[in-house]
């Protein structure tokens, strides 16, 4: 995800559920990071498509803190 990321490369997929994960275009056949923004903007959720059953919790913060030290990041 975090050369998704740098190079802005990302897919999206809405679950049944209605909430939209990104991930790494083209990785969809392979193991991926997948990332959704939940509403409100105040986390960011983490999971990865070989266990979609868990995933992290993320403030928004930690996530900023986190994309900001990726290769190519501009700062917010």
């Amino acid at each position: 995800m975090a050369a998704a990321l740098s190079v802005r490369t990302v897919a999206m997929r809405t679950w049944p559920d209605g909430i939209e994960w990104m991930y790494p275009v083209g990785t969809w056949e392979e193991p991926h990071l997948e990332v959704a923004l939940m509403p409100g903007g105040d986390e960011v959720w983490l999971r990865m498509s070989t266990d979609r059953s868990s995933f992290a919790v993320w403030t928004i913060q930690q996530w900023w803190d986190f994309t900001g030290g990726l290769p190519g990041a501009t700062p917010s």
